[in-house]
């Protein structure tokens, strides 16, 4: 350094530390992945409560500040379109969850695509840059709810007594099945019981495994003595789960 002091011209050297600029990466936001939660997700059942989950990262070192997370869907379940982030810091994830009910009609293909919009870097006041998503997709099958029913008490044999008149003591062979009117599958026992009333219907077991769409067969023993109308019922025992909703 050089100058003058006192008239004369003077110069004189020293030292400085090193200085330094720490040059930090902007603000880039991204979706990693984009799914449906539900207790059977991607299955649900119509109107039935359910939520998407995004996951985001900042992959710059710049904090990103005031940003919209969409979702958009090709079917007819009820949204938010958009949930406002107010900041993401640099290197950090977020999950973003949108409450959904699902469509009150069954689709098998609704698909729920995500994306973001805004967004500035805090400290450089720059648009925040939002990366390609890695996964902005999800599916959603909406189903009716599971909904058991059960045929009515068939004899099959012998031939003689298909019109409902059998002798005393006779053995007869008894069928019902079960069939799920709805879509959604169902879980837990899967049971039928006998009924005999007051009649001393004969039987080797009152309850019997059912699969759906398939007959169930007893073969039942006609009371000792003649009856007029003798009463007998199966029902569905158990608490059948629709796989769903979890109901019973």
């Amino acid at each position: 350094m050089s100058g003058r002091q006192n008239g004369n011209d003077t110069s004189f050297t020293f030292s400085t530390g090193i200085d330094s600029v720490k040059v930090v990466s902007p603000a880039q936001i991204q979706i990693d992945s984009t799914y449906a939660m539900s207790r059977n997700a991607p299955f649900v059942n119509t109107s039935q409560p359910c939520s998407l989950k995004v996951l985001m990262e900042n992959m710059g070192d710049e904090r990103a500040n005031s940003f919209y997370m969409h979702l958009s869907s090709t079917g007819g379940s009820d949204f938010p379109d958009s949930i406002f982030v107010p900041f993401l810091d640099g290197h950090h994830n977020l999950a973003v969850i949108f409450p959904i009910t699902a469509s009150s009609v069954p689709n098998p293909n609704e698909i729920f695509a995500s994306s973001i919009s805004g967004g500035t870097g805090s400290m450089s006041g720059n648009p925040a840059l939002i990366n390609p998503p890695v996964d902005n997709n999800s599916l959603l099958i909406t189903e009716t709810p599971a909904e058991l029913w059960l045929s009515q008490i068939n004899i099959i044999a012998p031939p003689g007594a298909l019109d409902s008149t059998i002798s005393i003591d006779q053995v007869v062979t008894l069928s019902v099945t079960v069939i799920n009117l709805g879509q959604a599958a169902i879980s837990g026992p899967r049971n039928l019981t006998f009924y005999p009333g007051d009649i001393s219907w004969g039987v080797d077991s009152l309850q019997r495994d059912y699969m759906l769409g398939l007959p169930t067969i007893w073969q039942v023993t006609a009371p000792s003595i003649a009856i007029d109308s003798a009463g007998l019922s199966i029902g569905i025992t158990g608490s059948p789960i629709d796989e769903n909703d979890g109901s019973t």
